[in-house]
């Protein structure tokens, strides 16, 4: 049964052979909402003649066009590999933990070259309860920000450029609605249960709220003559970076020594949540090799309790990966 509102929608990807050859999705994440939209662009003649008061109709003529696609989640306890693993450019391996059902994989962010494209579909249902399988073949993940409060889950905010908008009415097609199958037992991290933030090898404990977001500039714009108004495959064309906040209570200065130093630290987010299996949990921890806290002076907003917001940025020293995330769950493979 189709439900005719955004009740009815589904997301799933799957990771391309091929850029832009679009495969049906095989991985399905729930979501909290999608901004997901075709950029079709236009040319217009001018045509000026005799008596002509409007631009000429048979040149109102659609040129290139990309898709682009948003979708904000709580970061799942199982299947988050699959997007991990668009972040960069290598085969991480999945390693079974002694012999339990607990797996690690291990992504090395910044030292590859991101090399992945995926096909995503979204569901679409009209108001007359009839599904429109939306497909966007080519896409490359192209940011990915985290975050999490006190109080709150730890969401993910997945950012795509994708070569295509397909539906199956349309030319090229898309494909058919794909049978969406999500894993059991899935929830997320909560921000009061088991979270570790260190800053310098030390735990923080009074961090009310934290961001980390990662960004890889792509050139977007590839479209040659003869393309059929379709993009080539996006290059890298910027560095990598990772920036993000701590908002922290002011309960020590030992972050502003930090920032008043321009010190170089280590900075970690380690979130746990149920037992795997013995003393293996269902965990993903972000590791930050070389970070430089960018403020950390808090004002003085009435009589209330001071708070410090305190922005970093990550950089590459040379020797251990900028950002390394390690996610330990059930899957045996990505």
């Amino acid at each position: 049964m189709t439900l005719a509102s955004g009740l009815g929608t589904q997301f799933g990807l799957t990771k391309e052979a091929t850029y832009g050859t679009q495969l049906a999705a095989t991985k399905f994440f729930e979501i909290d909402s999608a901004e997901a939209s075709l950029d079709q662009a236009y040319q217009d003649g001018v045509g000026l003649k005799a008596n002509r008061m409007f631009a000429p109709a048979g040149r109102m003529r659609a040129t290139t066009r990309q898709g682009a696609v948003s979708t904000p989640m709580d970061v799942p306890t199982k299947g988050f590999g699959a997007i991990l693993d668009l972040m960069h450019g290598l085969t991480p391996t999945v390693v079974q933990q002694e012999d339990t059902d607990a797996y690690l994989q291990t992504h090395i962010i910044g030292t590859s070259m991101p090399n992945k494209s995926a096909t995503l579909q979204l569901n679409k249902p009209t108001t007359d309860a009839v599904d429109v399988p939306t497909t966007y073949p080519g896409s490359i993940l192209t940011a990915a920000s985290f975050a999490i409060d006190a109080a709150g889950l730890l969401k993910a905010t997945l950012t795509w450029d994708a070569m295509d908008e397909r539906t199956p009415a349309t030319t090229p097609a898309g494909l058919a609605l794909a049978a969406a199958a999500y894993p059991t037992g899935v929830t997320s991290w909560l921000g009061t249960v088991t979270v570790v933030i260190t800053m310098n090898g030390v735990p923080v404990a009074t961090c009310q709220s934290m961001t980390l977001d990662w960004a890889q500039g792509y050139r977007t714009d590839r479209w040659f003559l003869g393309s059929g108004g379709l993009k080539k495959r996006p290059i890298p064309n910027a560095l990598q970076a990772v920036t993000g906040n701590l908002e922290l209570e002011w309960f020590d200065t030992t972050a502003y020594a930090l920032f008043r130093s321009g010190a170089k630290i280590a900075v970690s987010f380690d979130f746990a949540n149920d037992v795997i299996e013995d003393d293996y949990l269902e965990q993903i921890v972000f590791a930050l090799s070389d970070v430089q806290l960018r403020g950390g002076s808090p004002g003085i907003q009435g009589p209330d309790v001071l708070a410090a917001t305190v922005p970093y940025v990550a950089g590459d020293n040379g020797t251990d990966p900028p950002l390394q995330i390690t996610y330990q769950s059930t899957d045996t493979a990505i």
